[in-house]
């Protein structure tokens, strides 16, 4: 049997299964939003009877989300190699892409906590990788491994909060 980076792969659970208690709440605020948004097109014929699914709808969306991230969070250096070296092959894609940068630049500015705990994510993805690579994985193996217990702490962190965190006093 392969040796196992356990430390890095502990961080990894730990960090997604936090990430996934942070998103407990907000999954009652992006339904609320999503009625709010439906009512304002007058679509809200027999909403509230399906809150629950629209609760239950956003989860799955949420972690449908989370695994995409990790996916390609599995490669990352073939993510970097695509985004720097494609815009500068023109002057036209490097103008585009200077313009798309720098409207980046005021949304991670905006929305900066949401970007932290993003960036947190890659960390935690990265570190995985990188120990699990130096064990001699595979690249299919790295890719299944995180995304499978990426999915798995984030599940387990979001039931923590239905379970636990709901009623726990906020700071």
């Amino acid at each position: 049997m392969k040796k196992f980076p356990w430390l890095s792969w502990i961080i990894f659970l730990m960090v997604y299964a936090s990430f996934g208690w942070l998103m407990g709440p907000e999954q009652s605020f992006l339904s609320v939003f999503l009625i709010s948004q439906l009512k304002l097109w007058r679509l809200e014929r027999g909403l509230e009877q399906h809150r629950y699914n629209i609760e239950i709808f956003l989860a799955i969306v949420e972690t449908l989300g989370i695994f995409v991230i990790t996916v390609f969070l599995a490669d990352t250096l073939k993510i970097i190699k695509i985004v720097f070296r494609k815009p500068f092959s023109s002057n036209l894609l490097t103008f585009i892409y200077i313009l798309l940068w720098s409207s980046l630049v005021s949304v991670v500015l905006t929305w900066f906590s949401y970007f932290t705990r993003f960036f947190i994510l890659i960390a935690a993805a990265i570190l995985l990788r990188i120990d699990l690579q130096r064990f001699n994985f595979k690249h299919s193996h790295i890719t299944w491994i995180s995304c499978i217990s990426g999915l798995f702490a984030f599940i387990v962190g979001i039931v923590a909060f239905h379970i636990w965190g709901i009623n726990a006093k906020t700071i």
